[in-house]
């Protein structure tokens, strides 16, 4: 369980707000086998999403690997009026570009 550890000891250390740490621990909690398997990016994704999470930026021209465990995170630490529930696709919901076909 030592990524485990190191996973948390990242997330404690997290430049964000406390609400957004504490609901980052829950989550580690209940999801452990998802969280293992992302282990080694652990600091891009909290990296990520904080910058995400940052109303300064522009997300629209942002193209993202991990988009699975990065939704599941950003559906924790974002605000309801920062996730478009109606999307269909991962862009629309977060605010990303679409790519193009």
């Amino acid at each position: 369980m030592e990524a485990l550890d190191r996973v948390l000891e990242l997330t404690n250390a997290w430049d964000v707000d406390e609400s957004a740490r504490a609901v980052t621990a829950n989550w580690i909690s209940d999801h452990p086998l998802a969280v293992l398997q992302h282990a080694g990016a652990w600091s891009n994704l909290l990296a990520v999403v904080g910058w995400i999470t940052d109303d300064h930026h522009d997300r629209a021209n942002l193209d993202l690997r991990y988009r699975q465990i990065l939704g599941r995170l950003l559906e924790q630490v974002l605000r309801g009026d920062q996730i478009d529930r109606t999307a269909r696709t991962f862009a629309g919901r977060f605010g990303f570009r679409e790519r193009s076909s």
